[in-house]
């Protein structure tokens, strides 16, 4: 069994200094992996409600930080050694697909096939 953990991209938590802090957390507890997930934009979810809460809040209003996924996946494999990174979702039509294989295969390539 294979055990992971999402680094957050957006809000908060995803503070260049906050987000290395987690990933070498994750890689010292042994973690396998972690994820990361491609937000392009959030819509309003004043109504009905964001579905993942109890409130029906979103969990973060703060917008200081919204991370590209693949620049992002390209750094963390800098940062990292061992953990697997896991593109969780990818937008499509938000990158030409030719593009989108170049960047994935080069972010696969340059660590190593994580």
């Amino acid at each position: 069994m294979e055990f992971g953990f999402n680094l957050p991209n957006s809000g908060v938590l995803a503070d260049p200094a906050i987000m290395l802090r987690i990933a070498a957390e994750g890689e010292a507890l042994n973690y396998d992996y972690l994820t990361v997930t491609d937000h392009v934009t959030l819509p309003d979810m004043a109504e009905p409600g964001y579905p993942y809460s109890e409130s029906g809040a979103f969990y973060s209003t703060d917008s200081a930080y919204r991370h590209e996924m693949l620049t992002l996946a390209a750094w963390l494999a800098g940062v990292t050694k061992s953990l697997r990174l896991v593109l969780a979702v990818l937008v499509v039509p938000h990158r030409p697909a030719v593009l989108a294989a170049k960047q994935l295969a080069t972010v696969d390539a340059l660590p190593g096939g994580r």
